[in-house]
């Protein structure tokens, strides 16, 4: 029997102001250059204690902060305080607090509240860097909050936590129910068993890995094998099982969730497999099986509890851009209604994001229709998304003359903009849609959205764009369209305009507001270690290529008095290093007035981390200075100080 993980208990972590001998991430002196606790070694999810003091605050530029606040860390709850409003962080979209965040895992629904989890690198900004689960719970599909790691790797699971689904055993069919609470079970692929097993009796606040892990789904070459996705089988009371293995799928069944025997494949298939059923044109009656590969090419067929037949030997496109990818639906057994909603993970495509790197698409509910050449899935936003609507405008029929913008006034960055129009009396060849510095083309000639193939419906073209400060999704009959594009922070200005005469059926503009707490700041802004805005006085070094680190660098010292100085505008500032078991303290100033003494930077393993939080300042220009003590914490092993990046915003 394989030995069983003890249950990990998902508490909430909370960042409270504390004691000025807090925790600061740093990396130590003899420890550097061999690489294994310091700047260069690797990763390790455990926490550091906070210390004990007095924070000190006084006036900044005429204007005292409001609180000051050294970084906490839990190693289920790595996650600083965050308001959401960093530079590109998408404000009615799912992100991370903080970290990196992939392919979209398990979906659920279960005593009124959602659940999306994801696959995590929370302490860096690349993925394949310890991956864990991230989870995040709604109870409306809008509004999501951060919730503790709920798998993580050597503490409730054996090897990395790769892909996966989620079920929820309302019948008990695995025997594992330990309360009144219908079992949760996470089937996953770990880098160390191949395809295992963990599962939740308390409502997905803990989960335990189950003792004769791994399940006899594939092997343990999760390389070429992996990323199980159970489905409850109604008519055979079977669980089923599509499995990514030797280039295709393969289906697996099961009575209890433990025991599973193979029994067939499809010479189709690549990694994080989604199977799932839908109604043909909304009758009940007349269902078909989808089985959906992770880039969103998709098969249409028929499943009889052993083997799915496919109705066409050609795959077709789910979504034609350049970032979806790893897309799940919500288990179907326990969704509140009828409808199939999916949500995938939406590629960062290189935008420099900080403290949080990738985000979801915004939830869509699939339909299965007919169409002239046969079968095909529309996805839509799911019409929750009205209760996020503020200011509308509504155009009606008329004649757009070449080059006049529709949306000339209109200002906005997180909007859902509709039109349709008439292909038949539009004699225009391309459409322009700008947003901000960023413009995406549909070409009416050739059908195509950003040269990606976008077909109209018979002779009107309808085109929905969601756009949400760093993204835009397209949606139109069965085709869609997912990209993250990087919006010129401070521009929100918007234009729809042709080279001939467009014909507007209609067009109507919602802003869609904001899903997270409270009101956004505006003016966000990253300072990188290596900008020029930050001045290092004394013996500094440079580390770079470390995916740790915001745009790969960090800058580090070992020597007393070391100091890094810049300046910035705005009410509220956080700043980002390292934590680590060989680091020391730190004083920190703001316009020369001491804010944090003897800030400590000790942690029991390495950590990037927030730091310090400063807010409540008088909104104008201020100085940061930041200065090596040279002296350390009793548990430290250095006293070197780590220095990664600071965000400033207008409260």
């Amino acid at each position: 029997m394989k030995r069983r993980w003890a249950s990990v208990a998902l508490v909430s972590g909370v960042l409270a102001a504390c004691s000025a001998r807090s925790i600061i991430a740093v990396t130590g002196d003899e420890q550097l250059a061999a690489g294994q606790n310091g700047v260069g070694g690797d990763t390790v999810v455990n926490g550091g204690s906070a210390g004990t003091g007095a924070l000190a605050g006084s006036e900044a530029d005429g204007g005292a902060p409001g609180s000051v606040e050294p970084g906490a860390f839990d190693p289920l709850f790595p996650y600083p305080k965050t308001n959401y409003s960093e530079p590109f962080r998408q404000q009615f979209h799912f992100s991370p607090a903080s970290g990196w965040m992939n392919d979209v895992d398990g979906l659920w629904f279960s005593e009124g509240v959602y659940h999306l989890t994801h696959q995590a690198s929370p302490f860096a900004f690349e993925g394949g860097k310890g991956l864990h689960w991230g989870h995040a719970t709604s109870t409306d599909l809008l509004h999501w909050q951060q919730q503790p790691l709920m798998l993580v790797p050597g503490h409730n699971v054996e090897g990395e936590a790769w892909s996966g689904s989620v079920v929820v055993d309302a019948n008990d069919t695995a025997g594992l129910m330990q309360g009144k609470e219908a079992t949760v079970v996470a089937l996953y692929t770990s880098t160390q068993l191949g395809t295992s097993l963990s599962f939740s009796g308390d409502g997905a606040k803990s989960f335990a890995s189950y003792d004769a892990n791994p399940l006899a789904i594939g092997n343990a070459n999760y390389e070429n094998n992996r990323d199980p996705t159970v489905v409850w089988h109604q008519p055979t009371q079977r669980w089923v099982c599509a499995y990514w293995e030797n280039g295709g799928t393969s289906f697996y069944t099961s009575p209890d969730l433990k025991a599973w025997t193979r029994a067939s494949s499809v010479a189709f298939g690549d990694v994080v497999p989604d199977f799932y059923e839908l109604p043909v044109d909304g009758n009940a009656a007349d269902k078909r099986w989808v089985l959906q590969n992770s880039d969103g090419k998709y098969l249409v067929g028929s499943f009889d509890g052993q083997s799915f037949t496919p109705e066409s030997a050609q795959p077709l496109d789910l979504d034609v851009g350049p970032d979806f990818f790893a897309a799940h639906t919500f288990f179907r057994q326990t969704f509140p209604d009828a409808r199939v909603v999916q949500i995938a993970w939406l590629r960062d495509a290189g935008i420099a994001t900080a403290p949080f790197r990738g985000s979801a698409t915004f939830p869509a509910e699939l339909t299965l229709s007919t169409t002239p050449t046969g079968l095909a899935i529309t996805r839509a936003p799911i019409a929750e998304l009205s209760k996020l609507y503020g200011q509308r405008k509504h155009w009606g029929a008329q004649q757009l003359a070449a080059g006049k913008n529709l949306l000339a006034g209109v200002r906005s960055k997180t909007f859902d903009f509709e039109l349709t129009l008439s292909l038949s009396k539009t004699n225009a060849k391309k459409l322009d849609f700008a947003i901000a510095d960023q413009k995406v083309t549909y070409d009416l000639a050739a059908q195509t959205l950003a040269g990606a193939a976008f077909p109209a419906q018979g002779d009107q073209l309808t085109l929905r764009f969601l756009v949400d400060w760093s993204s835009v999704e397209v949606f139109g009959g069965a085709a869609s369209y997912s990209a993250s594009l990087p919006f010129a922070s401070g521009e929100a200005s918007l234009s729809l305009s042709a080279d001939g005469t467009l014909s507007l059926v209609a067009a109507d503009f919602r802003e869609v507001g904001r899903a997270w707490p409270g009101a956004a700041d505006a003016d966000a802004q990253v300072v990188d270690d290596a900008d020029l805005a930050v001045d290092y006085s004394g013996g500094w070094s440079t580390v770079t290529g470390d995916a740790t680190f915001f745009d790969g660098t960090c800058r580090y010292s070992t020597e007393a008095g070391a100091a890094l100085e810049a300046t910035f505008t705005g009410t509220r500032l956080a700043w980002y290093g390292l934590r680590n078991t060989d680091l020391g303290l730190a004083d920190v100033f703001i316009d020369d007035a001491l804010v944090a003494e003897a800030l400590d930077c000790y942690a029991a393993s390495r950590v990037p981390a927030q730091l310090l939080l400063v807010s409540g300042l008088k909104n104008g220009f201020h100085t940061l200075r930041i200065v090596a003590r040279g002296d350390k914490n009793p548990s430290s092993t250095g006293a070197a100080l780590v220095h990664d990046y600071f965000i400033s915003s207008v409260e």
